[in-house]
């Protein structure tokens, strides 16, 4: 009995860590003039200029390649709203909606929600006994971030938010006819941290991508619960393994690469 309820232990960890934690992968100075004799000009151009130098001496004002640039686009189309797609992600995040407000050309405020699920199948076998089971895994992240723009597109985005997880399974070895039924709640307080590019169109067309990015839990708590056909002193230690095995998830950073975007800007 000892061997065969160790199989179901060893089935049920290695199918939530490999579950929640898949490896989702491995951007001067002005010169000074010389000196003039001073000369009569008029007022109001002389003001004109002053004006001029001080609209090109603005970082806000930037243009860095005209009028049909991101950056300059961003100053007359202030909102936007977008979906989400990210093919790689821990915490089984896939789609997502968004939105987001320009302060200025190269900062914008926002909030992104993103969510996920999968069905995993998987077994575990010794000299003695053969386990299978499922687990159903739902992930959610959802944050208000800031996002400063270093130029046209290229861009840094950080902000807090809460990412969470569930772990349904069922496990079960039939030749004894063991069977066991659990879920794991998983929740953190994180800062996601996302490196991208993101283009503006006059159209309000937007299209963007944050190449790679990482949620740091910042704090992190779970919650375990299990039933099955064992004695109660087995259910009791299985349900402490997996607590353990879901407060070492919450604690830990997760990732997410190529998340993209496509949304209207207005």
């Amino acid at each position: 009995m000892s061997k065969r309820c160790q199989s179901l232990m060893s089935v049920m960890s290695l199918g939530l860590v490999a579950c929640l934690s898949m490896p989702a992968l491995a951007k001067g100075s002005s010169k000074n003039g010389s000196k003039k004799k001073p000369k009569v000009v008029d007022t109001e151009a002389e003001a004109t200029t002053d004006d001029a130098k001080v609209e090109k001496s603005d970082p806000d004002s930037a243009e860095p390649s005209g009028s049909n640039s991101s950056n300059s686009i961003r100053k007359t189309q202030s909102a936007n709203a977008e979906l989400l797609y990210t093919p790689l992600s821990d915490y089984v995040l896939s789609y997502g909606v968004g939105g987001s407000y320009n302060l200025k050309p190269n900062l914008a405020l926002g909030v992104q929600i993103l969510a996920g699920s999968e069905i995993l199948k998987f077994s575990a076998a010794d000299q003695t006994a053969t386990a299978y089971g499922s687990a159903k895994l739902q992930g959610t992240a959802g944050y208000i971030y800031g996002r400063y723009f270093f130029g046209n597109s290229f861009n840094m985005m950080t902000g807090l938010g809460v990412r969470s997880a569930t772990v349904k399974y069922h496990i079960e070895e039939s030749s004894l006819k063991l069977a066991v039924d659990g879920k794991i709640d998983i929740q953190s307080i994180a800062l996601p941290v996302f490196i991208g590019n993101r283009w503006t169109f006059k159209s309000g067309f937007t299209i963007g991508c944050d190449w790679v990015g990482a949620f740091v839990p910042l704090s992190g708590s779970a919650k375990s619960s299990l039933s099955g056909n064992l004695p109660n002193e087995l259910i009791s230690d299985l349900n402490k393994s997996f607590l353990s095995v879901g407060e070492g998830l919450a604690h830990k950073s997760s990732l997410t690469a190529f998340l993209t975007s496509l949304g209207w800007a207005f």
